[in-house]
């Protein structure tokens, strides 16, 4: 009786001492797999410094170096002509959760595979760079800037996947199919400058668009974008636009680059009243009487024009706060 009394009092005793041994275990456990990660991310910046400029945030470096605000931690590389891959970058940026990467610097880059592994992405860099295939980033769905200028880029296809994009750039690229953009519903900017674009429909979707840059394209129709009627600033320069009609729907415009097209009538103009800056250098523009309209211009080029003097000076007295150039 008195050894099971012994073994009653014991019992608990033992289940603690089990219990204490366990949780000690799983806090070793835990507290190793803590080490780890600290030490392979700390590895990784040290890789990353070796090939460009790596900041994170003072707080965040502070809980190991990882990313958990979606702003923290961005990498810049250095220039590196004979770079054409950045597969073995890749791996060191998964493990800091790099959310900002510019690779601008390697001037020869055409293979980013590697990238789709990216996720904490909301800012890529890849400008000036010889990239032609982009399928690797439609994995990249947090991305929010997107900047391809002066790349091989020509199929925007993958691209569609980038639902929550507010800033794409694709100007002087071989861009010519803006089909694919049209899911990008959540852009504010878009650069399409000096590409091959001359059909503007598939843009009518974009209606959260602020800054839409079409100078140098083969865009002759704007009709499809009296759809954008968020648009604040407009770059048509040096496109083969003659009708500006459309453009009067647009009156939240402040901003309309006009610079070397076919008008010669400005009268729709008069109803963006909101204009800020117009440009009318080399177009065969002769009468400006419609701008008096057009109170709040703070400056207007119309340099190479064949406006009268007269008018000119009257338009002045109109609109004395703004500046004209001629």
């Amino acid at each position: 009786m008195n050894e099971n009394l012994t073994y009653r009092r014991m019992k608990p005793v033992a289940v603690l001492v089990w219990l204490l041994l366990t949780a000690a275990v799983v806090l070793s456990s835990i507290g190793l797999l803590v080490a780890r990660s600290w030490y392979l991310r700390r590895m990784a910046v040290a890789e990353l410094e070796r090939h460009g400029d790596f900041g994170i945030n003072e707080m965040i470096l502070q809980i190991f170096g990882i990313s958990e605000d979606g702003e923290s931690v961005a990498f810049t590389c250095n220039q590196d002509p004979d770079r054409e891959t950045v597969a073995d970058l890749a791996v060191f940026l998964e493990r800091v959760r790099c959310t900002k990467l510019g690779l601008q610097g390697y001037a020869n880059l055409k293979d980013i595979n590697g990238l789709e592994k990216l996720k904490s992405l909301r800012t890529l860099d890849l400008m000036g760079t010889k990239v032609s295939d982009v399928g690797p980033l439609a994995a990249l769905t947090n991305l929010q800037v997107l900047l391809l200028h002066g790349t091989g880029v020509s199929d925007v296809g993958p691209l569609a996947a980038l639902t929550n994009l507010q800033e794409l750039v694709l100007s002087r690229t071989g861009v010519s199919d803006v089909g694919p953009l049209a899911a990008l519903t959540n852009l504010q900017t878009l650069a399409l400058g000096d590409t091959g674009v001359s059909d503007v429909g598939p843009l009518a979707a974009l209606t959260n668009l602020h800054l839409l840059s079409l100078s140098g394209t083969g865009v002759s129709d704007v009709g499809p974008l009296t759809a954008l009627t968020n648009l604040e600033s407009l770059g048509l320069s040096r496109t083969r636009v003659s009708d500006v009609g459309p453009l009067a729907a647009l009156t939240n415009l402040k901003y309309l680059d006009l610079t070397d097209t076919g008008i010669n009538d400005v009268r729709p103009l008069a109803a963006l009243t909101n204009l800020l800056g117009l440009d009318l250098t080399g177009t065969a523009v002769s009468d400006v009487g419609p701008l008096t309209a057009l109170t709040n211009l703070s400056w207007l080029d119309l340099t190479g024009t064949k406006v009268p003097e007269e008018q000119v000076e009257a338009l002045r007295k109109k609109l004395r706060k703004c500046d004209i150039s001629q």
